[in-house]
């Protein structure tokens, strides 16, 4: 099978009302992109509360994660955003499908987390996190590229930032 058939058949088994899933297999290349996207995979929740996934499939194989929007994660906060883009990710990297799906399920269960520094000038830096034991998992299993999570442990809250967590997919 496939991997775009094991992410239809991963999300179908989820049974999520909440949460639409949106494939899309047009191929595309950006004047700016050194590869060319085949394949991808829009998870979208209405609610700000549940995580908003996508994942690229490119023509070599790779996987390309995004998390969030800054946009979403500014309208939680309360507060505004100059920039467009997601809020967390990577771009096309070598991931096992085990991995990517494990992913998924961490972002889907609730676990992942945002991390959004804010201030006078608006929504700032934005990260990921997730639970150290998670991040083990993920690096076990073949999830090729970690660099773009941090270790929930490690981030402490302040005034200015913020740790944005999420509610189970429904």
């Amino acid at each position: 099978m496939e991997t775009h058939e094991e992410l239809e058949k991963w999300f179908s088994a989820k049974n999520c009302g909440s949460v639409a899933f949106r494939p899309e297999h047009v191929p595309r290349r950006e004047a700016s992109d050194d590869y060319e996207v085949v394949y991808e995979a829009h998870f979208e929740s209405t609610l700000l509360a549940q995580a908003r996934i996508e994942v690229w499939l490119t023509s070599e194989g790779r996987i390309a994660v995004g998390v969030e929007t800054r946009e979403r994660i500014a309208r939680r906060l309360g507060v505004r955003t100059s920039r467009s883009g997601f809020a967390a990710g990577h771009e096309p990297n070598n991931a096992s499908l085990r991995g990517l799906l494990d992913l998924l399920e961490l972002c889907s269960t609730g676990k992942i987390a945002v991390i959004a520094r804010s201030g006078l000038f608006g929504l700032g830096k934005t990260t990921a996190a997730l639970p150290k034991p998670f991040l083990e998992t993920l690096s076990m299993v073949g999830y090729g590229y970690l660099g773009w999570l941090r270790p929930l442990e490690e981030v402490s809250p302040t005034r200015n930032l913020k740790v944005l967590t999420f509610e189970p997919w429904t």
